[in-house]
């Protein structure tokens, strides 16, 4: 097995590890150094991306309402329009009903 970059300091034995120990100290201090650089830009990231999907959410809502609102009129409009064919067929079978009541009325009057 090589020796690591940390065993291969020259010096006495006691220095040695004492060298070891600051070197890792160091590499240590520079690791949570990184890591709490690299959670900062985690967060702002996570916190970037929460905005941009309360943002589109948001979009998504009003296209939402939008559409609800749309086919709203389109159903009243509907609702208005078989109203007036109703009214229609009413008046037209009122009328169908009267001419064959004239015509039955006629036709008995005739025989």
């Amino acid at each position: 097995m090589s020796p690591t970059p940390l065993d291969s300091t020259p010096g006495a034995d006691h220095h040695g590890h004492e060298s070891r120990i600051a070197k890792l100290e160091v590499g240590v201090d520079n690791l949570g150094q990184a890591v709490t650089t690299l959670r900062g830009d985690m967060n702002e990231g996570f916190r970037s991306l929460r905005a941009a999907l309360d943002a589109h959410r948001a979009e998504m809502r009003h296209d939402l309402q939008r559409l609800e609102d749309k086919f709203d009129q389109k159903l009243e409009r509907q609702h208005q329009d078989s109203a007036t064919e109703r009214r229609w067929m009413m008046g037209l079978l009122i009328a169908n009903l009267l001419a064959t009541l004239g015509f039955a009325a006629k036709t008995l009057a005739l025989i």
